[in-house]
């Protein structure tokens, strides 16, 4: 029997350009493996610690986006798998907040819970947060 779903924020599949800087180092680009309102996974073989501060920018490489746009949000690492990194969002800059949640919105399978998610929830905060 399958463990039921915990999750509070839908994933959505998505491959962006990510940066990624912690510690004041700024490491070579990655893709993102999906997206939600509070973090991301990357694949890469860094081997940060989990909870480590870091700095995430992910950027559009769709020619229809103007060229430089791009989501900036301060985060930490959540979690450290083979080959992957997943990040927590702890922090947004307005603009940010919305180029994500439009891109969540858009490529999301079903947008209803994850506009449900990002009204109950105030945006990347968790409950109770």
């Amino acid at each position: 029997m399958s463990k039921p779903e915990r999750r509070e924020f839908s994933r959505v599949e998505i491959h962006l350009d990510a940066e990624l800087r912690s510690g004041g180092v700024q490491y070579p680009r990655t893709r993102t493996l999906d997206l939600s309102a509070i973090g991301t996974r990357v694949e890469t073989s860094l081997l940060l610690p989990v909870g480590a501060p870091c700095e995430v920018v992910l950027w559009f490489d769709d020619a229809a986006v103007p060229d430089g746009m791009r989501i900036w949000v301060e985060g930490r690492v959540a979690r450290v798998a083979d080959g992957e990194l997943g990040i927590e969002f702890t922090g947004i800059d307005p603009d940010s907040y919305e180029h994500l949640r439009t891109l969540l919105l858009f490529h999301a399978d079903d947008p209803e819970p994850v506009e449900r998610e990002l009204v109950e929830h105030l945006g990347i905060r968790r409950r109770g947060a």
